[in-house]
């Protein structure tokens, strides 16, 4: 092979001279390289591929934006993974904000050679654009190199492939045959409700990058148990999001707060199937789950100067998605903003929904039965505290020292020796049957700048478990918020006194440590007193455990379906959690209680267990 195949092109600038000189001197396969001093941008590098689509060769972008030169991705025509993706996957870095300022207020100086370009720095970008064209179908092919030009590191950032990318994605239609019907054996290796543990440092390199990853990267801290926090930075901007994990150590911790923020990437848009029904409910009710089964805000509400929902109708149109239904045993359809929770469609402003919707019942699984699974202990989890919440009903208390799991006086042990609280665990199991607890601190010395009260919640077929899992979500919880009160404890007070200014998640936790709440939250401690985790559980029906993870899934989902709710899954699987060999699913329950943040965002409305007087008092859940 000859050393000048590949094609050079650009500005004839110093990088120009710097990468043709390199590559006549190294082998290289045939390739387009297109070379700018100076920014390049989606229209220039769109016409490199279509040049390079012409000769049939991979085609390989350089540039610089300000003090950085940058290099790649190789781009093969037909291939997942273009310089589209690329800036897609950069399009919120935040440790770009400053370049993305300068830019958008003189985007001129980008436009210009830049002045720190030296001989060097463009000798050394040379090497590294030779060194990727000895094997442009390598991994490495798919990611950005970038060439501090004040500095000269060097950093390799790599990507994934964004399945809505307008060069090189495209979703399928979205279509009955998406949904998770079957249900196949999932035989364990050892005991629990996963079937494997997770890589956390190939979850990390896949997953976690500072420009260009799903998740920006990972920051830890102790907070009662070691807590881990992966922010998102979404392709399509909304919303900040991330993924929190917490457990015995900082490894499990970390691929936690990865696997949901890689959660959270597949739940607030779909990025799995492109939805393509659209329909008013009066239309398709044959097929469709009713919205008013999946709870409504009250009528009032829609009212309200500024609510950002509109009042359902059978005759309005929306957007739908398939689902599988357990107890129909066939797709059904679910209203699109019930299964994505920032799913306003662009295309109609419009349609802004009918309610308010989180991640409740997201979930991920190393296949659809494991994720279904754990979705549905979630909805179990916060149906179970918000039905209580609603209705004002006490909880009977739980002995800690009773648990054959150590793991659960030790965690109430420690907790209280950090704090100061007091922890109770309270049952809130429903009729499922289905082990649900209250984890509940109290400071029972009301000392001042300490809060008053905060609790978490978790669900488990196993009663200590579910006790485990409430615990590990109330020590981070309660440890982060004892640090932050004393300096916010008079807009605590506040939002007690006047729940209109409760608008986000953090303010429910924080009215709720306010002294002036506790008296609303005190009837949870008012059933009776503690008992030993059999007693508290004798004549139930509790799940016992299989040896295969399917079965698992079965029993639970028949206890809903013979208390007469129906189990809804629906895919969100996108493409890059399918190359980690995972599966994302949205469990949902109609008729079971959902998770809302904002005083005016309950939604009460059409569900079975709510009736009559109903609590209006905002939830302290965090």
């Amino acid at each position: 092979m000859a050393h000048t195949d590949a094609l050079v092109a650009g500005d004839g600038g110093l990088l120009h001279h710097a990468i043709d000189e390199a590559l006549g001197a190294r082998p290289a396969v045939a390739a387009l390289v297109t070379v700018t001093d100076a920014r390049a941008t989606d229209d220039d590098h769109d016409d490199g591929l279509r040049r390079a689509t012409v000769l049939g060769v991979p085609f390989l972008p350089v540039w610089t934006e300000g003090d950085r030169a940058v290099v790649g991705p190789v781009v093969r025509p037909g291939v997942p993974g273009c310089h589209r993706c690329l800036g897609m996957r950069r399009a919120h870095a935040p440790d770009r904000a400053v370049a993305r300022a300068v830019l958008d207020r003189s985007p001129e100086l980008y436009a210009q050679p830049s002045p720190l370009l030296t001989a060097v720095a463009a000798t050394l970008t040379a090497r590294l654009v030779a060194e990727r064209l000895t094997d442009p179908d390598a991994p490495a092919a798919r990611s950005m190199t970038v060439i501090g030009l004040r500095t000269l590191d060097v950093s390799t950032h790599a990507f994934l492939p964004d399945p809505c990318c307008p060069l090189c994605g495209g979703l399928p239609d979205d279509a009955p045959t998406a949904v998770p019907r079957t249900l196949v054996p999932r035989p364990k290796a050892r005991p629990g409700l996963r079937l494997r543990r997770p890589d956390t440092a190939l979850l990390h390199a896949r997953l976690a990058d500072p420009e260009t990853g799903l998740v920006r990267g990972v920051t830890h801290t102790t907070a009662a148990v070691p807590l881990a926090r992966a922010p998102l930075a979404l392709p399509d901007g909304g919303e900040a999001e991330a993924g929190l994990g917490a457990g015995p150590d900082r490894d499990t911790a970390t691929a936690a707060a990865l696997l949901e923020g890689a959660e959270r990437y597949a739940s607030v848009r779909p990025r799995a199937r492109r939805t393509v029904v659209r329909a008013a409910y009066a239309d398709i009710r044959d097929e469709a789950v009713d919205p008013r089964t999946l709870g409504l805000h009250p009528d009032s509400h829609y009212d309200v100067p500024g609510f950002p929902f509109r009042r359902f109708a059978e005759d309005r149109v929306t957007e739908w998605v398939w689902a599988w239904s357990h107890g129909r045993a066939r797709p059904v359809l679910l209203p699109r903003a019930y299964a994505y929770f920032l799913s306003a469609d662009a295309r109609d402003p419009g349609d802004r929904g009918f309610v308010f919707e989180v991640s409740n019942g997201c979930a991920l699984g190393s296949c659809a039965e494991e994720a279904q699974l754990h979705g549905l202990l979630e909805v179990a989890e916060r149906d179970a505290f918000f039905t209580a919440w609603y209705r004002r009903s006490p909880l009977d208390a739980i002995d800690p020292g009773s648990a054959c799991d150590r793991t659960v006086p030790l965690l109430v042990e420690r907790l209280t020796q950090l704090t100061g609280h007091r922890v109770h665990l309270l049952d809130a199991t429903l009729e499922q049957e289905i082990p649900c607890v209250v984890a509940l601190a109290v400071d029972e010395d009301e000392r001042p700048g300490t809060p008053r009260a905060a609790l978490a919640a978790g669900a488990h077929p196993d009663p200590e478990q579910a006790a485990v899992r409430a615990l590990m979500e109330l020590g981070p919880h309660l440890s982060l918020l004892a640090a932050r009160y004393p300096a916010r404890q008079e807009r605590a007070r506040r939002l007690a006194l006047d729940p209109s200014g409760i608008t986000h998640p953090a303010d429910h936790a924080l009215a709720g440590a306010a002294p002036e709440f506790f008296p609303r939250l005190a009837f949870l401690l008012e059933g009776r007193p503690p008992r030993a985790f059999p007693e508290v559980h004798r004549g139930r029906r509790l799940p016992r455990h299989h040896d295969d993870l399917t079965d698992d899934l079965r029993d639970l989902v028949r206890r809903y379906l013979d208390t007469g709710f129906d189990v809804l899954a629906v895919d969100q699987t996108t493409a890059e959690l399918a190359a980690l060999d995972l599966t994302a699913v949205k469990v949902v329950v109609p008729g079971t209680a959902p998770v809302t943040y904002g005083h005016l965002m309950r939604r009460t409305e059409g569900l079975p267990r709510l009736t009559g007087d109903l609590s209006t008092d905002p939830h302290p859940f965090p």
